[in-house]
């Protein structure tokens, strides 16, 4: 299995090195002042920028079901975040313990069965959605490098809201599209609140690159935490509405104290 992944991550790390080596002829990234103003809007919901780079830490617990095909598993989960791309989810789940994370040291995940296993790639990225949305929009509001473009006004769970892409540019597309699909997340941000309530991006299988299906985690149930709007409700869903798993916290602490020994195996 780890060979597996390691030649998975090998044939990515290729194309994406590929895809970096076209660098000279990437155009200036887009960045569209409408999509700007919208993801301006969202911070301006959550706080600020001030406010979002206060922001540094959280940890939450709660109740969590998870979906395999037609069955579903109801238990507690406990979920700790920190900075843009570290968070680590513990799932107990009817006596079964099992937890996935990223931190400084890569991701991990255990698995029902109790094997513990590296994620791949496309794993990694999927589960950095996980990671709350204002501070990865205040990155692409600051940083020239990302590509931010507008999706136009759609719909999320039943209200008006407004698609934001936010891509990284030097991941222009190379002869496989690979850095464009995967390094790309669509924010979908609420029309009357401004609070970002989905990212998308694509789910793909464990060995492959290719046949990704659509992706989305959805934010809702907004409560204000020392003074920061946080989400006591995430869910995920891939295709026509296949639902994987829903989380919805109790407790949430923001700011707490927490080290590398909390997004580690």
């Amino acid at each position: 299995m780890r060979s597996q992944w390691l030649g998975s991550l090998l044939f990515v790390s290729a194309c994406l090195t590929l895809s970096l080596a076209q660098q000279s002829k990437t155009p200036v990234p887009v960045r569209d002042p409408i999509a700007l103003e919208i993801l301006q809007q969202a911070t301006r919901a959550a706080g600020g920028l001030p406010a979002i780079d206060a922001f540094q830490s959280f940890a939450a617990s709660g109740r969590i079901t998870v979906y395999r095909t037609e069955e579903r598993t109801e238990g507690e989960v406990s979920v700790k975040g920190r900075g843009l791309q570290e968070i680590r989810v513990d799932a107990h789940l009817g006596g079964i313990d099992e937890w996935w994370f990223l931190g400084k040291s890569g991701g991990f995940r255990k698995e029902a069965g109790g094997t513990v296993r590296p994620l791949n790639y496309q794993e990694v990225v999927n589960v950095r959605s996980f990671c709350p949305p204002w501070p990865q929009v205040a990155n692409a509001i600051r940083d020239s490098r990302m590509e931010v473009t507008s999706l136009g006004a759609t719909t999320r769970n039943g209200r008006p809201a407004f698609g934001v892409r936010i891509r990284d540019a030097r991941a222009h597309a190379g002869p496989l599209d690979v850095g464009r699909k995967l390094l790309g997340k669509d924010f979908y941000i609420d029309g009357q609140t401004f609070q970002v309530v989905a990212v998308e991006d694509f789910s793909y299988p464990m060995d492959k690159i290719a046949g990704g299906i659509r992706r989305r985690v959805t934010f809702s149930d907004y409560r204000v935490v020392n003074g920061t709007p946080f989400p006591f409700s995430i869910s995920e869903q891939v295709g026509h509405q296949q639902r994987l798993m829903t989380i919805h916290l109790e407790e949430v602490s923001i700011n707490v104290p927490l080290s590398d020994r909390d997004f580690e195996p």
